[in-house]
């Protein structure tokens, strides 16, 4: 998350106040709050750059007003709603500028069944070839259904960095 904040960070200009720059998607509801929140610490009393978090269990409505009323440079999402906002708020022309979409601990996305959300998520950003964007996926553990993902998400020319050391057992 660190390196797509900084490059946002890095720019001469804002971004557009209506375009997300930066998609976090997050299994879980408390790891998208988590990471909405280190992200906020992180941007705050920097340049106006707005980070929201939208998640099951909160209001729709609430949340598309907030699209409308401020900033949305990170979006931090769980992918369910981040569908349930694409297809009712009309967030999907919201990517149109998107530089940086982040899958953090893709094994447990696709171990809890979101394969089938990234896919449809993936479908409504812009295409790579037209619109050039970064892509990092983070996991814990590398099976096949993250291999797979990769794949789908990551350009074919993507780099795997391990930190665990070739001497070293991965846990």
């Amino acid at each position: 998350m660190l390196p797509a904040i900084e490059r946002l960070l890095k720019q001469r200009t804002a971004p557009d106040r209506h375009h997300v720059s930066i998609l976090v998607l997050s299994p879980t509801r408390e790891l998208a709050q988590h990471i909405a929140k280190e992200s906020v610490s992180i941007v705050a009393g920097r340049r106006s750059i707005e980070v929201q978090c939208v998640v099951g269990g909160t209001n729709m409505q609430t949340e598309a007003a907030r699209f409308d009323k401020n900033r949305i440079d990170i979006l931090v999402a769980t992918p369910d709603r981040l569908i349930d906002h694409i297809r009712d708020s009309n967030l999907g022309p919201r990517f149109k500028f998107l530089q940086c979409l982040v899958l953090d601990e893709a094994d447990r996305l696709l171990d809890q069944g979101f394969m089938p959300a990234i896919q449809t998520i993936l479908g409504s950003l812009p295409d790579r070839n037209t619109r050039p964007r970064q892509t990092l996926l983070f996991s814990a553990t590398l099976p096949e259904k993250v291999k797979m993902l990769s794949s789908a998400a990551l350009l074919p020319t993507y780099r795997y960095i391990s930190t665990i050391s070739e001497t070293e057992q991965s846990t």
